[in-house]
């Protein structure tokens, strides 16, 4: 792995059991853990991967659908994990503020995108700290309706 060759994507799974424990020290450590293996790289949410194998044996055996939708089994992200593939984008910006912001920021403006979108990543696989989920109202990872709130589009640009 230390020679960047390979990677172990992760999956939603792996986002909702982490999300679970309750200790900020293990959920560190296997976070750190499982940035270093994946670079984030995950794997499509199992349900887009069965509707597809379900259209392929369909097309099979039934000629229907006549072109069965193909499904990108990895991607980036927890948004692709979860079936919303987003990215932080900063847009509406002129190349004078471009520029302005790129001297600020001592970095090109897809630089700072890259940086931003990598910590959110970083920060969403290891989940809140305890002193932060004591103050989110009503916080409870295992909620009946998590995963779909979890999952719900959310507008990144």
């Amino acid at each position: 792995m230390s020679s960047g060759r390979g990677n172990i994507p992760l999956s939603t799974v792996h986002y909702m059991e982490l999300t679970e424990n309750p200790r900020d020290a293990h959920r560190k450590r296997a976070a750190d853990a499982m940035a270093l293996l994946s670079r984030f790289v995950t794997m499509a949410p199992g349900s887009k991967i069965v509707d597809e194998e379900l259209a392929l044996e369909l097309n099979r055996r039934l000629g229907r659908p006549a072109f069965p939708k193909k499904v990108t089994k990895f991607g980036i992200g927890v948004g692709f994990a979860f079936g919303e593939a987003k990215r932080m984008v900063l847009n509406g910006i002129t190349e004078e503020n471009r520029q302005e912001l790129e001297t600020r920021l001592g970095m090109s403006v897809s630089e700072f995108e890259a940086s931003a979108n990598a910590t959110t990543e970083y920060w969403v696989l290891r989940g809140p700290p305890g002193t932060l989920r004591s103050a989110i109202p009503d916080y409870d990872p295992m909620r009946p309706g998590a995963s779909r709130t979890i999952s719900s589009p959310v507008s990144a640009s």
